[in-house]
């Protein structure tokens, strides 16, 4: 099935993102990537901001139908290379967007927040202070498990998640 031009502006703002960060992303670079007209941006998205809202759409809708299949709710590698995919350098850029765009800022916290409530739910771990600490020692773990070494992250969120529910 061959993509539309809309399609192809969504994929090549990601791509930009992830190839050139958000300092460097522009609507000229986008349209280049996505082979299109640059007007053309303007003509499906009023503004760059809604352009990366729909990007974080797309990633979020793909987010949630991952963490929804997850049966084993003890396998947190599984857990884990779900919320850490390839969106995750997306997700640093749209955080610092984020910073400049409000319209971008409002989506990525109704983002976290379903997250938190689906791996809260998926952990059996409830509260909207505990869902949050679980969602960020879960992401403090995978930064830390990628820099030092010897780090058991699922016995780590194994303890994490026992503390939470004492």
């Amino acid at each position: 099935m061959t993509k539309n031009s809309r399609e192809l502006l969504i994929d090549a703002a990601q791509k930009s993102l992830i190839e050139y960060g958000n300092s460097q992303t522009s609507v000229k670079l986008i349209a280049r990537i996505a082979g299109v007209n640059h007007g053309l941006v303007h003509h499906y998205f009023h503004s760059k901001e809604e352009l990366f809202i729909e990007v974080l759409k797309i990633n979020t809708h793909v987010l949630v139908n991952k963490l929804n299949q997850i049966n084993d709710v003890t396998d947190y590698q599984q857990l884990l290379s779900v919320i850490v995919n390839p969106d995750f350098t997306v997700m640093s850029e749209v955080i610092q967007l984020a910073k400049k765009m409000p319209g971008l800022r409002q989506h990525l916290q109704e983002r976290l927040k379903l997250m938190r409530n689906i791996i809260g739910s998926h952990l059996n771990v409830h509260g909207e202070k505990k869902q949050r600490i679980l969602v960020s020692g879960i992401l403090g773990l995978v930064i830390h498990s990628n820099i030092e070494d010897g780090i058991d992250v699922n016995d780590s969120i194994v303890q994490l998640i026992e503390a939470l529910k004492g």
